[in-house]
């Protein structure tokens, strides 16, 4: 047996929906946010291999609602679009819920009988994971990768 290397799409949950993006600015802004509620992930939340559960940021059970095919789930994988450098992975830990991811964060989703999402986050977070998210990278004061981009990813 030989391993191959496969853009990301391959590995998608075959029930669809596998790669969200977060809903654009108008969608959510920062006023929506409350003191409690259905939590939202954003950039700061994402770190290498690592999940930081601080400052985080909330919005209405209703404005969920709209928002929730941009949702999030204990397990799946998070990615940053955005960020210097962006393509930062990790893990939604158990205890973190559900909620709403932002703009620059993507969510995915793999087919659990071809990927385990922490070798990915692991994978993405290594030199040779870096090195293709810094390729498909475009801008210069605000590096941003983007979604379609991620998608060929070679795992």
């Amino acid at each position: 047996m030989s391993w191959r290397n496969v853009p990301l799409s391959d590995l998608a949950s075959p029930t669809g929906g596998s790669f969200v993006d977060g809903p654009f600015g108008s969608n959510m802004k920062a006023s929506e946010y409350e003191a409690k509620g259905v939590p939202i992930i954003r950039l700061q939340n994402v770190r290498p291999n690592e999940f930081l559960a601080k400052d985080i940021k909330f919005i209405s059970p209703r404005k969920a609602t709209e928002l929730s095919r941009h949702s999030y789930a204990p397990g799946d994988l998070v990615i940053s679009k955005l960020g210097d450098p962006p393509g930062y992975a990790c893990v939604v830990p158990q205890n973190a819920g559900s909620g709403v991811i932002v703009a620059d964060v993507v969510r995915f989703r793999g087919n659990p009988e071809l990927i385990d999402h922490r070798y990915l986050s692991f994978y993405l977070n290594s030199p040779v994971g870096r090195q293709q998210f810094l390729s498909l990278s475009k801008g210069t004061t605000r590096t941003r990768v983007n979604l379609s981009n991620i998608k060929t990813i070679k795992i």
